[in-house]
């Protein structure tokens, strides 16, 4: 195993299999980006931008079955180490049982010696229990842990109630998949934001909290600079996308998440 901690933010990885350094490289820095697609049409509505929020999240109960497409990259800038990790994740969710199959590749430097490696990962939930599997290298591993409910991974409808929104402004109408929403700028706690970073990337990818206590991305506290969107749609007022950023320490770690939700 390869791991390392960093103080300043009591951030611990474990990545799940050795990775063998090849090569010897200039370290760089990865930067994300708030680009997401925002394109709009003015409009003027009776409900404020709040109101259509929560009553978007009231209907997520009535939302039992449906699929999630998400986009996720994380990166994170030291002055010896960093990491960047991109993935790509589905998830099927139905009742109570729900199966996410992800995949994407991380890139890890030290001391200007680099290497990247492709991983898989895959989430699959019935009745009590649910199974992990993940692949890198041609090498897999397979356990059982109890039942993780569906709030706790991040891309599901279920998890985007646990975030936190503060407050909510209309941009304007947008489209979809050719499907009319509202876009939303939301206002929200950002521990909340780094809560949910957390729950994906120590989820559905390689990366993993130590047993330890003050060694996951949540001890960070929140991040210090974020961007925050949901599209609603117009005939049922469920949420169809919610796209976030977030950085720490002037980008230091920087987090970029983009999911689109279907019936």
């Amino acid at each position: 195993m390869i791991s390392f901690d960093y103080s300043r933010t009591g951030l611990l990885f474990v990545l799940a299999a050795a990775v063998a350094a090849s090569g010897c490289v200039q370290s760089s820095s990865t930067t994300l980006k708030p680009d997401f697609d925002l394109t709009h049409q003015d409009v003027e509505l009776n409900s404020t931008g709040y109101s259509m929020y929560q009553d978007s999240m009231s209907q997520i109960s009535n939302s039992s079955n449906y699929s999630s497409d998400s986009d996720n990259r994380m990166a994170m800038n030291l002055p010896v180490i960093s990491l960047a990790v991109n993935m790509s994740s589905v998830g099927v969710f139905d009742q109570e049982d729900y199966g996410i199959n992800s995949s994407g590749s991380m890139t890890f430097n030290v001391a200007g010696r680099s290497n990247s490696t492709e991983f898989e990962t895959k989430l699959s939930s019935s009745g009590n229990e649910t199974e992990i599997y993940r692949e890198i290298r041609n090498s897999s591993n397979s356990t059982e842990v109890g039942k993780i409910d569906t709030s706790e991974l991040g891309i599901s409808l279920e998890a985007l109630e646990q975030v936190d929104v503060e407050n909510a402004s209309i941009i304007g109408r947008s489209q979809i998949n050719a499907r009319n929403s509202t876009l939303l700028k939301l206002d929200v706690n950002s521990s909340s934001l780094v809560w949910n970073s957390e729950n994906i990337f120590e989820k559905l990818s390689l990366i993993q909290r130590s047993s330890e206590e003050g060694q996951g991305l949540s001890d960070v506290g929140g991040f210090n600079s974020t961007s925050a969107y949901l599209w609603v749609s117009e005939d049922e007022n469920l949420p169809m996308k919610f796209a976030y950023y977030g950085s720490v320490d002037n980008g230091t770690i920087q987090v970029r998440s983009v999911t689109e939700y279907m019936e």
